[in-house]
């Protein structure tokens, strides 16, 4: 069954089907939320809610874009207010909140803590880009999701992507190689 159909039946009534959008688009909905909230148990909140948006309003869906630039646009959009009404738990969370889990599948013992301090890192980095730089990074390399898709997700033409990508690319670059002390391979990553 095609994603199409799969759209017109739940548009239909037929709701079942929207658990196959959920378990489709899940984590790449997760990945944006977390971009927006740096925080692993907000980000699954934000999730839930934007699914739930998802579900209330797909019948409003025309199909005059693709679904997923539909979705991500919903998702945006949700996030962009979730953030406005969190701004202060956000903060005091990001603040308080040190440890992030980091699931990785069937590592060692040491390459796990080697893991989960590598992203720690990232991640701290991403969290102090702006953004309109962190956002497009992590859909360009998360959700591996091209510049159009991006563009199309964010409402900005393809170039601007591209200058953000450039631009947060060269601020992450910056910020992660500027501690003092830090062995850690960035240039592999960047």
């Amino acid at each position: 069954m095609t994603l199409e159909e799969r759209i017109h039946r739940i548009q239909q009534g037929k709701n079942s089907e929207f658990e196959w959008i959920v378990e489709e688009y899940k984590n790449k909905i997760y990945t944006l939320a977390y971009g927006y909230t740096m925080d692993a148990y907000m980000a699954q909140d934000l999730t839930q809610e934007i699914l739930m948006k998802v579900y209330q309003n797909i019948r409003s869906f025309q199909g005059q874009s693709s679904f997923s630039t539909w979705l991500y646009r919903v998702a945006k959009n949700q996030c962009i207010d979730w953030i406005r009404k969190n701004k202060r738990r956000i903060d005091h969370t990001i603040l308080e909140d040190g440890e992030r889990e980091f699931r990785d599948l069937r590592p060692s013992p040491e390459e796990k803590a080697i893991k989960e301090e590598t992203n720690q890192r990232l991640y701290d980095a991403l969290g102090q880009l702006p953004e309109r730089y962190r956002v497009p990074l992590m859909m360009f390399h998360f959700q591996e999701l091209s510049y159009e898709e991006i563009g199309k997700a964010l409402g900005l033409p393809s170039k601007t992507v591209a200058t953000q990508l450039y631009r947060g690319k060269k601020l992450l670059r910056e910020k992660l190689l500027s501690k003092k002390g830090d062995d850690m391979p960035w240039t592999v990553l960047l």
